[in-house]
């Protein structure tokens, strides 16, 4: 069978147009003004009643439309006041500030921030300033403003705008240094440990070799308490009064470690220089010296 006519489909259409005009109803027309009114009021556009509220309602709603999106619209997010380079090792604390533990930030603007790095901790006052840690220790760099730096037990240091500064990290400690087993003091031997720094004191004020005992045996207990200031006290007079004495030594580096774990180089650098001149002959001497050179490199960077 063949198929349709080529003008088979225009055939339906044609007849689709005829039967919908046929279901259109007539319209009764005045023609008492000739049929020229007729024909124009035929081309003129007919107005729909409805859609005179319709659109006064679309109007009404794209005006709404635009202010919810106006307020629903989140606010610019402003850059961050402080940027840090790739690979940093940082974090917030619960208390504002930013723990640095590698690496450098930068604050793009003066801002108000505490922040702590290995070697230091800093509050600034409306400053622009950068922190970089490093294997030499923590350098700060200031662009605009001043802040405080404290880094051991040293005094508060300022730092000004075009100011930069190297707080040097803290050298290795030889194990050698570790403080030597020392028999207890008699006096002392058998009193609690809550009594017992009482004691200790009380043991160091007599003569001899008995005080001396005491006294260095109370300067670590006063360290591995925490009470560091008061160790360093303690053997300082230790070394007041017995400087050649048997635990003058020990004291000595004992002394030396404490210092330079709180930052203080310079008194650890004359610690170190009277160990080499009264020990001459302890096999600790040579990592004495070492260490001494490398506290003096550092105070130099500073």
């Amino acid at each position: 069978m063949s198929g349709p006519g080529p003008w088979s489909d225009e055939q339906r259409r044609a007849e689709a147009l005829v039967k919908t005009a046929r279901e259109v109803q007539p319209r009764s027309m005045d023609v008492a003004h000739g049929w020229d009114d007729v024909l124009e009021g035929a081309t003129r556009p007919r107005r729909q009643p409805w859609l005179i509220p319709a659109g006064a309602l679309a109007v009404a709603a794209g005006i709404a439309l635009g202010f919810f999106l106006m307020r629903a619209r989140p606010a610019p997010i402003a850059p961050p006041a402080i940027i840090a380079a790739a690979g940093t090792q940082w974090e917030p604390r619960v208390d504002g500030g930013l723990q640095l533990q590698l690496g450098r930030v930068e604050a793009l603007r003066p801002v108000n921030v505490s922040l702590d790095s290995p070697q230091v901790s800093i509050l600034t006052t409306t400053c622009r300033f950068a922190a970089e840690v490093v294997s030499e220790g923590t350098r700060i760099t200031i662009f605009e403003g001043e802040l405080v730096v404290r880094s051991g037990d040293a005094p508060p240091r300022v730092l000004h705008a075009g100011e930069s500064a190297l707080f040097a990290a803290l050298p290795p400690i030889p194990a050698a240094f570790e403080p030597a087993a020392v028999a207890p003091s008699e006096q002392c031997a058998q009193v609690g440990a809550g009594e017992r720094a009482s004691c200790l004191k009380s043991a160091s004020s007599g003569e001899g070799l008995e005080a001396e005992n005491a006294l260095f045996e109370l300067g670590r207990l006063q360290a591995s308490s925490g009470e560091r200031a008061d160790a360093i006290d303690t053997w300082r007079t230790s070394l007041t009064r017995f400087p050649e004495g048997v635990f003058s030594p020990e004291a000595r580096l004992a002394l030396l470690v404490a210092l330079t774990q709180q930052g203080r180089f310079g008194e650890a650098i004359g610690v170190a220089k009277a160990f080499e001149a009264a020990a001459a002959d302890d096999p600790r001497r040579e990592e004495v010296e070492a260490l001494r050179k490398q506290l003096e490199w550092r105070t130099r960077q500073r």
